[in-house]
């Protein structure tokens, strides 16, 4: 089985105390942000990533890279003690990883696409979005 990624766009992610993450103003692909001014603030902006892979092929590094059109807004880059630490078995085929990534104030400097991409140390890449930033003016 190979691996798969899953990425959602949201406002805020909750950690709920029995175990269950919920999702929080979810942003569809091709979503259109309007923001009153650019540059501009959202009050927050998460992105929640599961990546299961199979027990022969356990990661050994984890990158996501978020961008608003060429500018690079946030990195986060997973290493090998983390990840290990951090794998939930599901059984004995294979494990899954939530990433949370929360950005509170989230900052919009220009107009454009905003994409993540997912890179693992073994070359599987998963690019997911766009959303669109936009002026309330230009919407």
């Amino acid at each position: 089985m190979d691996r798969s990624f899953t990425c959602v766009f949201c406002e805020d992610i909750r950690e709920e105390k029995d175990g269950r993450v919920s999702l929080i103003g979810v942003f569809q692909k091709g979503h259109k942000i309007i923001v009153s001014d650019i540059p501009g603030v959202l009050p927050k902006f998460s992105i929640y990533i599961e990546v299961y892979t199979p027990a022969e092929r356990p990661l050994r590094s984890l990158s996501a890279t978020i961008a608003l059109g060429d500018k690079v807004q946030y990195q986060y880059v997973i290493d090998d003690a983390e990840l290990l630490s951090a794998m939930a078995p599901i059984n004995a085929l294979g494990a899954i990883e939530n990433v949370l990534l929360r950005s509170s104030p989230f900052h919009i400097d220009e107009e454009g696409q905003l994409l993540v991409r997912i890179s693992t140390d073994d070359g599987d890449e998963l690019i997911y979005g766009p959303v669109f930033c936009l002026n309330k003016s230009s919407s």
